[in-house]
């Protein structure tokens, strides 16, 4: 019974101590003569640095191959991986320089001059899209609607008027003029010096008379922030450039994956469909396994070498680090 008890113990504590990841002493057994206690060490977990240098120690693998093993299965960047590609024939440097500058992020300014040099648009149609996508004040904007004829050139001026912030000063004059300042009347000058919106103002000079409710909803239209997509839909519609030409603008600038970048590379003419077939095997995320299936592959280790370090490297459970 003595005996049972101490197991039931000694199994409670191993699990605390696999928690707790500490060193203890197991109470795992008696003999028939006497007590005695057996010290158990629960490993840590080995990362794979450690794996290898078991191996080396135990002459499974040399120190060389497995410094190629800690290579292979060190994470690579695409600038490394494609020139692993250089270096073992699978594409020329010039190949990787063009594709480096295919895959890398243009603004739009470099993608619009590239439209210009194949031909798709004109240096004038680039200067008319710039233009119109470069964000304007609205000074400039309510100029546009006097030479268009929405409005006149006295409505401007009428309109710039009104709103152009005013200091107080010049709005108590106005009450003072008009005998409307007086101590009951405060409100009234709160509400004349209250700082109102560019909505607000003009919706007094349609109130007035001075604009119409059509002109109103023209100059709010001219005046609105407008997204790249409206602002060239807005040169198709006067002509400046086609709806095909606004097509091709549009694809040309719409953020592309490393699949199309290099599928572009391909059609061009800069790399075959084998190279970029290779290209995406390189760049393709790799797990431990096909990393030592091209150790071996390449006669770096042997097969047997690579049986044995993905055996000293899978996961383990508890049974295994007693």
């Amino acid at each position: 019974m003595l005996k049972r008890n101490l197991k039931i113990i000694g199994s409670l504590v191993i699990l605390v101590s696999l928690c707790t990841g500490v060193t203890i002493v197991n109470a795992a057994s008696i003999s028939n003569d006497a007590a005695s206690t057996q010290n158990i060490d629960i490993k840590a977990p080995k990362d794979i640095t450690e794996h290898l240098e078991s191996l080396v120690s135990d002459g499974t693998i040399t120190s060389e191959q497995s410094a190629a093993i800690e290579a292979a299965i060190t994470p690579k960047g695409p600038k490394e991986q494609f020139a692993s590609l250089v270096s073992d024939e699978a594409i020329t440097s010039k190949q990787l320089a063009a594709i480096e500058a295919a895959i890398t992020p243009k603004d739009p300014k470099e993608q619009f001059a590239s439209l210009v040099s194949d031909g798709t648009i004109t240096s004038e149609q680039l200067a008319a899209i710039e233009a119109s996508i470069t964000p304007k004040d609205p000074k400039e904007q309510l100029t546009f609607l006097v030479s268009d004829g929405t409005i006149t050139s006295e409505q401007l001026a009428a309109i710039e008027a009104a709103i152009t912030p005013k200091d107080p000063k010049e709005q108590f004059a106005s009450l003072v003029s008009d005998k409307a300042i007086t101590s009951g009347q405060s409100a009234t000058i709160e509400a004349a010096i209250a700082p109102k919106g560019p909505k607000e103002q003009l919706a007094s000079l349609v109130s007035d008379g001075t604009i119409t409710s059509e002109q109103l909803a023209a100059i709010e239209t001219a005046i609105a922030p407008k997204g790249p997509k409206e602002q060239l839909a807005s040169l198709v519609s006067d002509g400046t450039i086609t709806s095909e030409q606004l097509a091709a603008i549009e694809t040309a600038t719409a953020p592309k994956g490393p699949k199309e970048q290099l599928a572009s590379l391909v059609s061009n003419g800069t790399i075959t469909s084998e190279q970029s077939a290779a290209i995406e095997a390189a760049t393709a995320p790799k797990g431990p396994k096909e990393q030592l299936a091209s150790l071996v592959s390449n006669g770096t280790i042997t097969s047997e070498q690579s049986a044995a370090i993905e055996a000293a490297i899978a996961p383990k459970g508890p049974k295994d680090l007693i």
